[in-house]
């Protein structure tokens, strides 16, 4: 049993859960009475919140949605993942909590957080019923936790630690802001299961699965490899770009003058600039999902796969697709027109 992969994977899902779990129960009142100045009875108080919201949404979820889902005949296991998968994304909002020294504003970026990290939980402990082998189940449960329990005891000494070192918060958010993305990487590792395409299935075939394959090549040749060689040969000081074969000059200077995207149309009014923000990244997200629909569907054979798909396949399928093809936008507006940020909030900027 611990020789299968699909056992080691929920079990790192639901360990990086547990992990960012335990330092909000152990070090979320600490955090509150120091990093904000707090009184001990308003901190208690404002620790349950974030508990108190991701109980009603545990109930409205991964309680009813997903039963009324499957009800309706949309496939256990694509439910499930789907909603696991949704939950590490909205998780990952508890990194807010490192930007900013205001309550409101920290309290709400650690709900969200928090009610990621529920719906992860919740639907991971239901997944050992699904794919474990039969007689197995409890076993396979068993797994998870024990390796949930280790992740959950290291939180609070290395949040400790951290906190020690640095004299802020600020690192073990980011921390748990790193936990999270590997639980994207354990969420990639779901869609297979997600796919509806049976070609090629146990056996290589380039012709069945062009669409797979290079979507795969573009994440990880272009995305992840080149981004890791760029950082490590290219980039240097100061975030200057520096060919092979430069002498990193660390008294270098560049006169570029990045701007905010809403600068560039000379909105100046806070609130405008949001609202701006907001809309050209909505029509981004609008023309990159028309642009790889079509892709999706260029072909008789991925046409077919395309009608065999549920919407929470495709919706999955094609919200990781646009978030990569966000990143080659991003450094080109940044290394061709010298922008910045395109939306600017108060909380966060994108």
């Amino acid at each position: 049993m611990l020789r299968r992969r699909k056992v080691w994977g929920l079990s790192l899902g639901l360990a990086c859960a547990g992990y960012t779990t335990w330092l909000l129960l152990t070090w979320l009142p600490g955090y509150l009475q120091t990093a904000l100045h707090m009184s001990v009875l308003k901190s208690g108080f404002y620790t349950a919140i974030p508990w108190l919201v991701a109980v009603v949404v545990e109930f409205l979820i991964p309680g009813w949605l997903v039963d009324h889902l499957i009800r309706r005949g949309q496939r256990e296991t694509v439910v499930r993942k789907s909603v696991l998968i949704a939950g590490m994304v909205v998780a990952l909002g508890i990194a807010g909590a490192a930007f900013t020294t205001s309550v409101t504003v920290a309290l709400f970026w650690i709900t969200v957080g928090t009610v990621g990290i529920t719906l992860a939980y919740c639907v991971s402990n239901s997944l050992p019923a699904l794919i474990a082998p039969e007689g197995s189940v409890g076993a396979v449960a068993s797994v998870m936790n024990f390796v949930n329990t280790m992740f959950g005891l290291a939180a609070p000494i290395v949040t400790g630690f951290l906190v020690q070192a640095t004299g802020s918060f600020a690192p073990a958010f980011l921390v748990a802001g790193v936990i999270m993305p590997s639980l994207i990487i354990v969420g990639l590792m779901a869609i297979p299961y997600i796919d509806a395409n049976p070609l090629g299935n146990g056996y290589y075939t380039y012709k069945q699965r062009k669409f797979a394959i290079w979507t795969f090549i573009f994440g990880f040749i272009i995305l992840w490899v080149s981004m890791i060689v760029i950082g490590t040969l290219i980039r240097g000081p100061g975030w200057m770009w520096f060919w092979p074969g430069t002498t990193w000059d660390h008294n270098r200077l560049i006169f570029e003058v990045n701007r905010d995207l809403p600068d560039i149309f000379g909105i100046k009014n806070a609130l405008l600039k949001n609202l701006f923000g907001l809309s050209v990244i909505g029509v981004y997200f609008v023309g990159a999902w028309y642009f790889i629909h079509k892709l999706v569907v260029s072909t008789p054979l991925s046409r077919k796969i395309y009608a065999r798909m549920s919407l929470l396949q495709y919706s999955t399928m094609m919200v990781f697709l646009v978030i990569m093809l966000a990143l080659p936008v991003k450094i080109l507006l940044r290394l061709m027109f010298t922008i910045k940020y395109v939306w600017v909030t108060p909380w966060f900027n994108v």
